[in-house]
């Protein structure tokens, strides 16, 4: 698979790395607006050069609001994309990327680091043993104190789309679906520069008729967890702890996120996806879906 990396930041960096241990992948180039970057492997600064290494898929890490008009790019001229969250900025947006792929018949696979975690799949595993959805709640805060494309409106888009991406997808895909988002409230607050976007937002949301929350931040010192409780037990995840309660027994382990197995499972997982043509879009527009509602509802 004839493979180049779009970005070269510190995501970018990750997928590089993992695709460079992968017998199935060619690197074939890479592309950063920086043109000071090392890098043993052809590189442009703009994307559309990219085209000249001839490439079977595209590593899309870039600042959200150019995923969609890479992507296009990409898949317009027939090549897989490979994209970091989010599927695009709007349910809209993702939409016309997926009428796009299937029309050109190339996969846009979605990353979800999370996805190939030994502690959130062993989560996903043991949530059918403990019965019933009683309460739940999600929070993913990322302290930010630089002036980054995180707070620019058209390529970041606040905290719903950046770390509400991972908190819905997280929740739709260990419990079902979200069916309903309302007390919605986001916060403008202060920083010594301006900006559009909330920094901080807090809703409730609905699955299988149990109510949760979540809490999706900026300027919060980072963490990311998820705690629920059931009928028959409880449990408590965060990247490198989960902690499952059910009767008198429990379930301790703990893992380091940062492992480069993560990235290597997530393109070995893309691969296969091109492969087979299997590749499922249907959590990532419902993500999309939230996501959109909770923006709709604290403007």
């Amino acid at each position: 698979m004839k493979t180049a990396v779009v970005g070269l930041g510190r995501q970018g960096m990750k997928h590089l790395s993992a695709l460079a241990e992968i017998k199935d992948i060619d690197l074939v180039g890479v592309c950063d607006t920086n043109p000071d970057i090392k890098s043993p492997y052809p590189l442009f600064t703009d994307y559309q050069d990219v085209i000249k290494t001839k490439p079977d898929a595209v590593v899309v890490s870039v600042p959200n609001g150019y995923h969609k008009e890479i992507a296009s790019f990409f898949l317009q001229r027939n090549i897989h994309v490979i994209k970091e969250k989010p599927l695009a900025l709007s349910y809209s947006d993702g939409l016309d990327l997926i009428k796009l792929s299937k029309k050109n018949k190339k996969t846009l696979f979605t990353c979800q680091q999370r996805y190939y975690s030994p502690l959130f799949k062993e989560a996903k595993k043991q949530i059918p043993n403990l019965g019933a959805l009683k309460k739940f709640f999600y929070s993913f805060t990322l302290e930010d104190n630089k002036n980054t494309w995180y707070w620019d409106k058209k390529l970041g888009g606040g905290s719903w789309i950046n770390m509400g991406w991972h908190g819905i997808n997280m929740l739709q895909w260990m419990l079902g679906n979200i069916d309903r988002v309302d007390a919605v409230h986001s916060i403008g607050g202060k920083r010594v520069w301006k900006y559009e976007t909330d920094h901080s937002s807090f809703a409730r949301v609905q699955i299988a008729g149990a109510m949760g929350s979540v809490f999706f931040s900026c300027v919060h010192p980072k963490q990311e967890y998820f705690r629920a409780e059931f009928e028959n037990g409880s449990l408590y995840l965060t990247r490198n702890s989960l902690r499952v309660l059910k009767g008198s027994k429990m379930i301790s382990k703990t893992f380091d996120f940062s492992e480069e197995s993560i990235y290597t499972q997530l393109h070995k997982n893309w691969i296969s996806a091109v492969k087979n043509n299997d590749y499922d879009y249907d959590l990532d527009l419902a993500t999309l879906k939230v996501i959109d509602e909770g923006i709709y509802a604290s403007n």
